[in-house]
């Protein structure tokens, strides 16, 4: 069900084939019709999703779509500071001025015809579903309506694509809502730091952490982030989702300055804005301006409530520091929230999270060059319940022992990168063999069995 969504979804006119990023939702059942609208919260987790559907499958169209999904955010949706701005319009003004929903990324064969020269346009055509007709008042939403294997086809596409977009640029675009959100800009930073170790790209932990900087030092006041740099307002979805970003961002640079910051983000949710007596996170810090009754979000729509985030970013955090008391906290969330569980998919999965064995991988390098091959099977292996510490011997992995206890004592055995692979503090023997690596996680993976019948056609 996952793979045929994201498939649909990847192939759909939902999916900007030229830009990259998603609009906001479709009007039919074949995504085809959107509204054009793009939101920064969509991208943030339909690139994870993706990266999810490539961990489990291994197929690189889907790692296309997180890249031109993350590429799409860091060029048009980010500030000077670093930090993302919350969506980009639907309408755009036509050529008479008047603004259509949809008009900047639809097109006629003309216009194809007029950028790409008339064999590349007959290709394009086919393959994008673009006609006379179109879909909307004569213009056609691109979508991957006959899906190309043939490799020299596939290029001549790909150099369509390229051309199009830089046609495109030369109208005037949708307007884009300027408004930082720390909430979904936490969103986004877990996004390109989770993409940035997946994908092996360096250059997307820079944008997460660019990011996270911005946010840290326009936000956070008083101990508290803000729900935009320039509002006295905060909320629980703001610092629970910031630190649920920080998070992906240790895991990803090995960095113990984010998990530091993330574990100060969460001691304020703890004193600040949790219900001690019945469990779970309210909305509003405690001494906020008052209200018939503070209320405890308990709802997951198009973002996850701020609990469902918490609930997670405590089992995670605990599993790290192996302070347990963070994970008994994660289970009066569930706990507060059981008889609501099935409006709440991001607190199941949290829940699928606490049942699972819990998977620390620790993998120790001598030198910051070395180990490469043991990192390349995290990279390689879907294990949402899995908390990962990646440190150098020295200066490095001293550091980082002061706040992840689960990498003291460990060294690179024989001069070699040694990874450790424990649960609960409880450590299998250490190997520098990244097969016997691949063989042990491999076993607690979850099984995916895969699509029966001829290899799936590409997404693009």
């Amino acid at each position: 069900m996952v793979v045929r969504t994201l498939e649909a979804m990847a192939r759909g006119g939902i999916h900007d084939q030229l830009g990259g990023g998603f609009h906001r939702y479709a009007t039919d059942a074949r995504w085809l019709k959107p509204h054009f609208e793009k939101m920064l919260y969509d991208q943030a987790q339909l690139a994870r999703a993706y990266l999810d559907g490539f961990q489990l499958t291994g197929r690189e169209d889907f790692a296309a779509v997180v890249r031109d999904t993350l590429d799409f955010v860091a060029r048009e949706m980010t500030d000077s500071r670093g930090a993302f701005f919350s969506a980009s319009d639907a309408d755009s003004p036509a050529p008479g001025g008047e603004d259509v929903e949809g008009y900047f990324f639809t097109w006629t064969p003309a216009e194809v015809e007029k950028a790409l020269g008339r064999s590349d346009a007959k290709l394009f055509d086919a393959a994008y579903g673009v006609t006379r007709e179109g879909d909307l008042e004569g213009r056609s939403i691109l979508r991957v309506a006959h899906p190309v294997r043939d490799g020299r086809d596939r290029a001549r596409l790909a150099h369509a694509r390229e051309k199009l977009l830089a046609a495109r640029g030369h109208r005037p675009p949708p307007a884009i809502d300027r408004k930082v959100l720390t909430s979904w800009n936490g969103l986004m930073i877990a996004a390109f730091a989770r993409a940035s170790f997946v994908l092996r790209e360096p250059r997307y932990a820079a944008v997460a952490a660019r990011a996270a900087e911005a946010l840290l030092a326009s936000a956070r006041r008083g101990g508290e982030v803000r729900h935009t740099g320039t509002s006295d307002e905060s909320f629980l979805d703001d610092a629970a989702a910031l630190a649920e970003g920080l998070i992906a961002l240790y895991e990803s640079t090995g960095d113990a300055r984010w998990l530091m910051e993330a574990l100060a983000l969460q001691r304020t949710l703890d004193t600040r804005f949790r219900d001690a007596g019945a469990g779970g996170y309210f909305l509003t810090p405690e001494g906020a301006r008052p209200s018939l009754a503070r209320e405890k979000p308990g709802d997951d729509g198009a973002v996850p409530s701020g609990n469902s985030i918490a609930a997670m970013n405590l089992l995670r955090l605990g599993a790290l520091t192996g302070d347990d008391a963070l994970r008994k906290r994660a289970l009066e969330v569930l706990s507060a929230f059981a008889s609501v569980l099935p409006r709440m998919p991001a607190m199941l999965a949290a829940l699928d999270s606490s049942l699972d064995d819990s998977l620390e991988l620790v993998v120790v390098r001598p030198r910051a060059d070395a180990g490469d091959a043991l990192v390349e099977v995290a990279r390689k292996v879907y294990l949402p319940a899995a908390v990962l510490a990646i440190a150098t011997e020295g200066a490095d992995l001293a550091a980082q022992a002061k706040v992840v206890p689960i990498v003291q004592d460990k060294r690179a055995l024989r001069g070699l990168a040694t990874a450790f692979v424990c649960s609960r503090g409880v450590c299998d023997l250490p190997t520098s063999d990244p097969a016997a690596l691949e063989r042990r996680l491999s076993r607690a993976r979850p099984l995916f069995r895969g699509q029966e019948g001829p290899a799936p056609l590409p997404v693009r």
